[in-house]
């Protein structure tokens, strides 16, 4: 500030002068070279005080980087400085990490087979395996409206009130969406068959002949998986048939009664139904 007022003062000096030696110019007492020289004088005096305006508007700012304000409420979860420590502004370190807790955002990764059924507004219930007796109720606020070719899944976010700050950020909770069914038939992983062709299964006809089915393949749940198309549901599959089944194969179809074996008395293979 006082660089800025010494500019000023120097500016109304360069003032009063040119104004002086105007006058003084009219009568012709002063050369023109003299009244240049003062009217230049004046303009580098206002030069120097712009100059200290804009120091001084420079200065406000940097004072006000040492008050941080965030754009929302929330707690600090993490503190990178101490008091002290020198703030390198190229290093892209972030000084605090502060997390919101009320509302908590949640993300969900929803199967592509689902992913049409989720729309925003739904209600959604919300549980921790640590909060056990409490649900959480909040509902769909958007969607990634695209599928990831990755994971084949589609990324949802819930908004979750959390006034009581029961939930923490960054646990891991269930998410229940009110979804229907998506109708696709899961069979157990016993009754696949490989090819060259792609996936298949082995159905036993009524007149107890193989016919082999290629299958196209959903979700995979580790002792079952999803069959989209190829089966109806009500045929009979074969579970573990060999790499030597053949269409047209004829075979002896174990009792319904009978527990259910890989193989029959009779050593051939037994089914299974699938189911939805």
């Amino acid at each position: 500030m006082a660089a800025r007022q010494q500019a000023a003062s120097s500016l109304e000096l360069a003032k009063s002068t040119v104004d002086r030696w105007e006058a003084l110019r009219k009568k012709d007492a002063v050369s023109q070279q003299e009244l240049d020289e003062r009217r230049s004088a004046y303009s580098q005096a206002r030069s120097n005080l712009a100059a200290a305006d804009a120091n001084v508007e420079r200065l406000r700012q940097v004072e006000g980087f040492k008050r941080i304000v965030a754009p929302f409420s929330g707690i600090i979860t993490r503190r990178n400085v101490d008091v002290g420590d020198l703030i390198d502004p190229g290093a892209g370190r972030a000084l605090f990490v502060l997390s919101q807790t009320d509302p908590l955002r949640v993300y969900v990764n929803v199967p592509q087979s689902y992913a049409n059924l989720v729309k925003p507004g739904q209600q959604v219930t919300v549980t921790q395996s640590e909060l056990r007796g409490r649900k959480f109720e909040g509902k769909v606020a958007r969607t990634a409206a695209s599928i990831d070719t990755t994971t084949r899944t589609m990324q949802v976010e819930v908004s979750l009130p959390n006034p009581d700050g029961a939930l923490m950020p960054g646990a891991f909770v269930q998410v229940a969406l009110p979804l229907k069914p998506s109708g696709a038939l899961v069979v157990s992983t016993d009754v696949l068959l490989f090819r060259r062709d792609g996936a298949m299964v082995a159905a036993v006809d009524a007149g107890n002949k193989i016919r082999l089915k290629r299958v196209q393949l959903g979700r995979n749940f580790g002792q079952s998986v999803e069959v989209l198309e190829g089966i109806n549901g009500d045929e009979r599959l074969i579970l573990n048939p060999s790499d030597s089944v053949a269409e047209g194969d004829e075979v002896s179809v174990a009792a319904e009664t009978a527990a259910p074996k890989d193989k029959d008395k009779d050593g051939k293979p037994a089914t299974e139904k699938a189911k939805s």
